[in-house]
């Protein structure tokens, strides 16, 4: 089985009312103990564009439309 990533950009709403942009990181990994296994990292939209390239940013932008087109 190949391992695939899926990325989507969302917003989550607080409990004060304001949002967070997130960016939710998802795979889909065999496991020999317990099979396939999908697990996420959500991460900070914000601090991901900070605190990494603009290429960088820019690839995962574009995989997470990309995602949304097909």
């Amino acid at each position: 089985m190949a391992m695939e990533n899926d990325y989507i950009h969302f917003h989550l709403r607080r409990a004060d009312g304001s949002y967070l942009s997130v960016l939710d990181h998802g795979r889909i990994v065999e496991s020999q103990q317990y099979g396939k296994v999908f697990y996420v990292l959500f991460m900070d939209w914000e601090d991901m564009n900070s605190h990494y390239s603009e290429k960088i940013f820019r690839i995962i932008k574009g995989n997470i439309v990309k995602k949304i087109l097909l």
